[in-house]
C-alpha cells in the first residue's frame, strides 16, 4: 500500500525471517564461531560442576602414550607379530612405572578429599588415554564422584577415558 510517498509492505512480502546465529548450525561448526564454541564448554562446565557441587580440584595432567605395564607388554607383542618397527614404542616404556604410580596417587588424594571439608573437591584430568586415565581411575575406586574428567575433541584419539 502507498500512502503519500511511504510505501508499506506486508509482512509475508518480507519472507522468512533470517536464523538467528545462535540456532544456525552453519555458523555455530564455522571457524569464525569458534571462541562462541569454546565459551559454550566453559560456560556449560561451570553449570555442570556447580550443580555436582564442585568447588575445587586437583588436577593431573600427564602423558597420553603411557599404560600399564600389562597394556605395553601386550601392545608390544601385537606390534612385534604384526612386524611393526617397535623403536618408537620401546622408548615408552620407562611410563609404565609412572603410570602405575599416578593411580595410587590419585587414589590416596581422593581418599584424603573424603574428609568433610573437602567434600566439595574433584579429582581433575584431561580427560584422555594414558597417564589421565590413570588418575581418574584412582579416584573413581575411592569415589566415582570425585573423578572428574574434561576432554577435547581431538582427530588422533577416539574417545575420553573410560
Amino acid at each position: 500500500t502507498t500512502l503519500g510517498k511511504t510505501t508499506l509492505v506486508s509482512m509475508a512480502e518480507l519472507g522468512p525471517k533470517p536464523i538467528k546465529a545462535y540456532k544456525n548450525p552453519d555458523f555455530l561448526g564455522s571457524r569464525q564461531a569458534r571462541t562462541i564454541r569454546v565459551l559454550c564448554e566453559m560456560q556449560e562446565t561451570a553449570q555442570r560442576m556447580t550443580t555436582s557441587e564442585i568447588e575445587g580440584t586437583v588436577l593431573f595432567f600427564g602423558s597420553a602414550r603411557s599404560r600399564t605395564t600389562a597394556q605395553w607388554e601386550t601392545k608390544f607383542a601385537e606390534m612385534k607379530a604384526a612386524g611393526e618397527d617397535t623403536t618408537r614404542f620401546v622408548k615408552t616404556k620407562f611410563m609404565c612405572e609412572y603410570h602405575e604410580k599416578i593411580t595410587q596417587l590419585a587414589s590416596k588424594v581422593a581418599t584424603f578429599l573424603e574428609q568433610p571439608k573437602f567434600q566439595k573437591v574433584g579429582i581433575l584430568t584431561g580427560g584422555g588415554p594414558g597417564m589421565m586415565e590413570a588418575a581418574n581411575q584412582g579416584a573413581y575406586q575411592v569415589n566415582p564422584s570425585k573423578s572428574i574428567g574434561m576432554g577435547i575433541s581431538l582427530p588422533f584419539e577416539p574417545s575420553l577415558n573410560p
